[in-house]
């Protein structure tokens, strides 16, 4: 389930190559659970946690708590502001809604509901971390 969840992720992200796009604010940098050694800025890292159920009735669903971590060296932090607008731009909900939809198959429902963001700068790197958490029903 986490697998195919952080697929659905990768996927969304690598179908938004166009101008403007997170994937190229990233330069196609989108790593799973870790960065290499030596990666070149700016980036992502994505990883998710241990998954729990969750009863509602007779309705089981999962929660997963999904980490995105963004990392700039830009002195100024314009990049990492402008990376998380277009991460905003993909997977925030519209219109002021509390969930979103992912789309992917083998399972009825993956509701996105991002929780906070908080920008911080260590050791001359910007960072963004961004917590979501996600409800999957399986079909």
């Amino acid at each position: 389930m986490i697998e195919a969840l952080l697929t659905g992720f990768k996927t969304k992200v690598d179908a938004s190559q166009g101008a403007g796009t997170f994937y190229l604010s990233i330069g196609g940098r989108w790593y799973d659970t870790e960065a290499p050694e030596n990666a070149v800025f700016p980036f992502a890292v994505i990883y998710a946690l241990p998954t729990f159920q969750d009863y509602t009735f007779d309705t089981v669903s999962y929660i997963v708590p999904i980490t995105v971590n963004l990392f700039s060296k830009e002195r100024a932090n314009t990049e990492i502001d402008d990376i998380f607008g277009k991460l905003k731009t993909l997977f925030y909900p519209a219109g002021g809604a509390d969930w979103t939809q992912l789309e992917i198959s083998g399972y009825t429902e993956i509701m996105l509901k991002p929780e906070f963001a908080n920008r911080f700068r260590l050791d001359d790197i910007w960072q963004y971390t961004v917590e979501f958490t996600c409800r999957i029903l399986e079909d």
